[in-house]
């Protein structure tokens, strides 16, 4: 009895655990649309089910008819009291209650032990995802039925990957067949009860001391294809594991099978995390990129307001002058100064106005460093509509123009030469920026690779551009030889 109580217990705490780190990955549901009542009524059917499946697999039930009678007189029973339930809590005004979600877990968890009483480990139920916890998390936390399901199968089949080694050791130093743990009647022992305790105890102190939810939420929500590849081939590895060593004693084979689940999950294991800190690398590189645009910004800003006071101080001096004309009747001279000055400014106004306050704040500061570098600028603008935030567009032209002016300054002076088009064609924002170069650019993997001598930090501003683009399903395409580079974005403005 001891055994059975204990099996229970760990069978129970596996399944509860797995759902209990994906909850604090993923909140619970305030509310439930029709989609997740169905998937909570999936949860409670398959329940009823498994009070028939089991009891008849490991018991037997003598009179079927009667129990089977039963069984659906308690369903109907339950949902009628459910529907009242739900009924009055909605008239109260209530919010969802946890009442209907620990049942659930409770008859899920049962269910659950009693699949694993008949096996230990079970890839067949890895890859379904243990039928139940996927959709009871789908319909209780704020997460798709996709990530649901990706966790578990994650969760089940690591878990039989770490049980695989106490199933090696037992058919090693205990002489034990793999039938023993995979097909029913079986015989349970305290050492494979303890050492799934264990696990669980493990699991729940690595949940403790690491910030293992952070990382479960970030790659369900933007790894999952990583995520799905990786298990997959590690759910191959188990399934070949079981085939290879069915009907064999020997101790050979099982430190075989033991040495190619080793080597086979740490390869997996290290391509899996070098992916994973690449992908942090690049969206490090990339959030370092977006500051250090947002801090040249700032420096660009201060010089263009020290800019205008200097232009205040000599507008005050100009009035000064114009006034001493006026008061000495000297009209054509200050008429000079007044057709000189508006000259100016409608030349600033021609090559920076565009009537979009993003684009004049850019080309405004941009527009100083290209005169400074001798870099002239044509600028076409037919765009009345920018369907990006402010801060992604900011950082997207940015990185654009300063990339353009950094191969433009390469060239002959005579040679040096930026152009801007913007457009709205139809429904889409088109943005082309072409610059003279004097090299054509290198690329390696569909990466352009920087010249500079720090490539780590230098080499990312395509690259940021790529995620914007990305950020807001547009394309982006590249043109470019020994004399000119020009980069194309094509945005859907009803995508925004």
């Amino acid at each position: 009895m001891g055994i059975k109580l204990l099996y229970g217990f760990a069978a129970f705490l596996e399944t509860g655990i797995g759902i209990w780190i994906f909850g604090q990955a993923f909140p619970k549901r305030e509310k439930m649309e029709k989609r997740h009542r169905l998937s909570e009524w999936l949860v409670f059917f398959w329940i009823t089910l498994c009070a028939y499946s089991f009891p008849n697999f490991y018991w037997g039930i003598s009179d079927k008819e009667k129990y089977i009678g039963g069984l659906m007189a308690v369903h109907i029973a339950v949902a009628a009291a459910y529907v009242i339930y739900r009924m009055v809590r909605k008239q109260l005004g209530q919010m969802e209650s946890g009442f209907i979600r620990c049942l659930l877990f409770t008859g899920m968890s049962l269910c659950v032990t009693c699949q694993f009483w008949d096996s230990y480990q079970s890839y067949n139920a890895s890859l379904v995802g243990n039928l139940f916890p996927p959709f009871f998390l789908w319909a209780f936390y704020r997460c798709s039925f996709v990530q649901a399901y990706l966790w578990q199968f994650f969760f089940s089949t690591n878990l039989g990957m770490l049980k695989n080694i106490y199933i090696t050791y037992a058919g090693i130093f205990e002489n034990r067949r793999l039938e023993d743990f995979f097909y029913w009647p079986r015989s349970h022992t305290y050492p494979e009860v303890f050492y799934l305790l264990a696990l669980c105890i493990g699991l729940i102190l690595i949940n403790r001391y690491m910030p293992l939810k952070k990382a479960v939420a970030s790659v369900l929500k933007d790894h999952k294809r990583v995520l799905f590849s990786f298990t997959a081939a590690e759910w191959l590895i188990l399934s070949i594991i079981v085939k290879f060593g069915i009907g064999k004693v020997e101790t050979n084979n099982f430190a075989a099978a033991l040495t190619i689940t080793g080597i086979m999950a740490s390869c997996m294991l290290v391509i899996y995390i070098r992916f994973v800190t690449k992908t942090n690398l690049a969206e490090r590189k990339l959030l370092d990129m977006r500051n250090e645009i947002i801090e040249r910004q700032y420096r660009e800003m201060k010089k263009t307001y020290e800019r205008y006071r200097c232009v205040v101080h000599d507008e005050k001096h100009m009035l000064m002058y114009l006034k001493e004309c006026l008061e000495n009747g000297d009209i054509p001279r200050a008429q000079k100064i007044v057709d000189s000055y508006q000259t100016n400014i409608n030349e600033a106004v021609r090559c920076r106005w565009t009537g979009i306050q993003n684009i004049d704040f850019i080309l405004s500061i941009k527009k100083q460093q290209m005169d400074d570098l001798f870099i002239k600028l044509e600028m076409e603008c037919q765009a009345e509509t920018i369907p990006m935030d402010d801060a992604d567009f900011v950082v997207m032209f940015s990185n654009l123009l300063d990339n353009a002016i950094e191969a433009a300054q390469q060239c002959r002076t005579e040679k040096r030469k930026i152009k801007v088009i913007l457009k709205n064609i139809n429904s889409m924002f088109f943005l082309k920026v072409r610059n003279a170069c004097k090299h054509q650019p290198k690329t390696k993997e569909q990466r352009f690779l920087t010249s500079k001598k720090d490539k780590e930090r230098h080499g990312w501003g395509i690259e940021s551009v790529k995620h914007i683009v990305e950020k807001y399903k547009g394309e982006i395409s590249f043109c470019y030889s020994e004399e000119y580079f020009e980069v194309s974005v094509l945005i859907n403005i009803e995508e925004k």
